[in-house]
């Protein structure tokens, strides 16, 4: 949509090539979507965030419908995602004293300045939670005698996992806090109860939880089976919400300029120079630096820009990988 065709499927095949691992040594596949979204966003501007359409009017399903009966019942939600489909399934009048989901990255909305705040880009995300948000997430805890992570993937290196440590430097303690983290499998239907410290999901998190006197379970199952059961204990019904009254909000994309070829290679060019992947962010500035139109355009300074960009970018580790794998390539 932003870039050339076969962009990601380039990178993809670098990072394999170059054996990429994440912080807790996994195989990776693809660069964090925030790294992306802040590459494009540098390029092209917010209408990179049009491909977050509908998360303000995305129909709940019955997770979202579990979280609001579980919110209504007098718990307390706090989520990683930016979509409002929680706040949606709560019925419209309701007591105050409810609360609605804390969404620790900025909850979407085609608002440009909210589209600014929204953590979903590293430039938002790298400096760690503000304070304010530190000290309600503290609270949150010292207040809960039971803590549940589902469709968590434990992989925000820059903000969650520092905060879950910055607790454990604080002497905070939690000994009275029983934590369960449900790690996703679809293929079980049936829960497989195993010692969390032999998984490589959300372990620095719960290393952090249990340094601070917590207890932790860890649980391999198919989400959506394991909470329907806890469902049906509690007595919450299983269902979806009725949608009909709603009205759908505008779109972050309908007023957007549509993107340019020449946008696109730019686009491009910056997210391979963000990368480190040298010789294809070369080949699209020289490119583009060679296009006599671009001058009369004024778009050469931009292109002058990208390649910059990607000088600047090869004291990355992937460039150093992606560097040596070029060279191999050319002998």
């Amino acid at each position: 949509m932003f870039c050339v065709d076969g962009t990601l499927d380039k990178i993809a095949r670098y990072f394999c090539r170059t054996n990429m691992r994440d912080a807790y040594g996994r195989e990776k596949r693809l660069p964090r979507l925030e790294v992306v979204l802040e590459s494009l966003y540098d390029t092209l501007g917010p209408c990179v965030f049009s491909v977050l359409e509908g998360f303000d009017v995305a129909p709940p399903n019955p997770l979202h419908c579990f979280f609001a009966q579980h919110l209504r019942r007098g718990g307390a939600h706090i989520t990683a995602n930016f979509d409002s489909c929680i706040e949606r399934a709560l019925p419209p009048e309701r007591s105050p004293n409810i609360l609605t989901p804390l969404h620790i990255h900025q909850l979407y909305s085609p608002d440009e300045e909210q589209i600014r705040r929204l953590g979903a880009r590293i430039q938002q995300v790298a400096a760690g939670f503000p304070p304010d948000l530190s000290q309600r997430l503290t609270v949150f805890l010292e207040r809960s005698s039971v803590l549940v992570f589902t469709g968590y993937s434990g992989s925000d290196y820059f903000d969650v996992d520092p905060f879950f440590e910055s607790l454990t430097r604080a002497n905070t303690r939690f000994e009275s806090l029983q934590v369960l983290w449900i790690n996703h499998d679809e293929s079980r239907s049936l829960p497989e109860y195993v010692d969390w410290r032999e998984q490589t999901e959300g372990k620095r998190i719960l290393e952090a939880l249990e340094r601070c006197g917590a207890k932790i379970t860890y649980v391999i199952v198919a989400t959506r089976a394991f909470l329907e059961s806890i469902a049906e204990l509690w007595e919450f019904p299983w269902m979806h919400p009725s949608l009909d009254s709603q009205e759908p909000r505008p779109r972050c994309g309908d007023s957007l300029h549509p993107i340019t070829q020449v946008e696109r290679s730019l686009a491009t060019g910056h997210l391979y120079g963000k990368m480190g992947i040298g010789r294809e962010a070369a080949e699209i500035a020289q490119g583009l630096l060679a296009d006599l139109a671009l001058a009369e355009r004024g778009l050469r300074i931009q292109s002058q820009t990208l390649f910059l960009a990607w000088r600047s970018s090869q004291d990355t580790g992937l460039y150093r990988r992606a560097q040596a794998l070029e060279l191999s390539h050319t002998r």
